[in-house]
C-alpha cells in the first residue's frame, strides 16, 4: 500500500500474507488464510481493526489496542475464511472507519504429503494423492515423499513452508534431463509452494492447460527456502524440467 501523509486520519499502511511475507494491495486475491495487516495513526490513541465478511462485522484487534510511541500497530489475522473480506480502521465501536481495504480470500486447496505415507518411484511409475499425481515423464531420477528429517543437508523445519513429510527430486545421472510432471485433480488457477535445492542451473516450471503450454518461470533455489508462485488460467499440469537438480517440495497451494 502507498504511505499516505501523516496529516491525514489514521489509515493502514501495509499488509502481507503469512508466512511467505508477500506484500498484499486491495483488492487483491490471495491463497493465504493467514496475513500481517499495519496502521498508522496518533501515538498511543486507541484504535480498531474490522473485518466485515458476509455481511457480518467482527472486531479482530484486542482489546484496549492502541498505536505505539511511533504511530505503529501491527498484528497478525489468521483462519481467514473463503470470499471477500472489507477491514475497517476505527478509533472505536462508535466512530466510522476512517481507512477501509478489501480483500478476498480465493478458493484454496493445499498439498502438504503429511498424510501420505514415505514412498519412493522412478520412471513407469507415480505418487497419486487426494489432489494431484506425480510422475517421472522422462530421465533418470527417483521421486519420494520422505520426512524431512531424514534427508541429506536437510534446511532447519518450518512450519507453514517446510516441515514433516516433503517431496523429494533426487536425480541418478548428472548429465540427463528429468521431466517430473504434477497433475492436478481439477483446473486450477494459480499454483504456488516452498523449495530447497542447490543445484537449478536451468531449472524451469511448464505450465500446461487442455489446450497446450500456458507459459514457464524459472525455478531458482536459495540457500534458504524459497516461496515458488505462478498464475494462468486454467492450469492442469506442470513440468519440471532439471538436470543435476537434486530438491525438494512442500505446501502446495492452489487457486481454483
Amino acid at each position: 500500500m502507498k504511505k499516505r501523509p501523516k496529516m491525514q486520519n489514521p489509515y493502514f499502511s501495509y499488509a502481507t500474507e503469512h508466512p511467505s511475507g508477500k506484500p498484499l494491495k486491495p483488492p487483491d486475491t490471495t491463497l493465504s488464510r493467514d496475513i500481517e495487516i499495519g496502521a498508522d495513526g496518533p501515538p498511543k490513541t486507541p484504535l480498531q481493526i474490522t473485518d466485515t465478511h458476509n455481511g457480518t462485522l467482527k472486531v479482530l484487534s484486542p482489546a484496549n489496542a492502541e498505536y505505539n510511541d511511533s504511530g505503529r500497530f501491527f498484528m497478525r489475522v489468521e483462519g481467514l475464511s473463503e470470499g471477500m473480506h472489507t477491514f475497517g480502521l476505527r478509533p472505536n465501536s462508535s466512530s466510522l472507519p476512517s481507512d477501509e481495504w478489501s480483500l478476498t480470500v480465493g478458493n484454496i486447496n493445499s498439498e502438504d504429503f503429511d498424510s501420505e505415507p514415505e514412498q519412493s518411484v522412478e520412471f513407469g511409475q507415480y505418487i497419486k494423492t487426494n489432489l494431484l499425481t506425480i510422475l517421472l515423464l522422462s530421465g533418470n531420477a527417483t521421486i519420494k515423499i520422505v520426512d524431512l528429517s531424514k534427508t541429506s543437508l536437510p534446511p532447519p523445519p518450518q512450519p507453514g513452508k517446510m516441515s514433516g513429510n516433503i517431496l523429494k527430486i533426487v536425480p541418478k545421472d548428472p548429465t540427463t534431463q528429468n521431466n517430473v510432471s504434477i497433475l492436478f485433480n481439477l483446473k486450477i488457477n494459480k499454483l504456488s509452494f516452498w523449495h530447497y535445492g542447490v543445484n537449478d542451473a536451468n531449472t524451469v516450471v511448464l505450465f500446461y492447460g487442455t489446450g497446450g503450454l500456458l507459459g514457464q518461470k524459472p525455478l531458482s533455489h536459495s540457500s534458504q527456502i524459497t516461496y515458488f508462485e505462478g498464475s494462468f488460467p486454467e492450469i492442469t499440469s506442470i513440468q519440471i524440467l532439471s538436470i543435476n537438480d537434486g530438491f525438494l517440495l512442500d505446501h502446495l497451494w492452489f487457486e481454483v
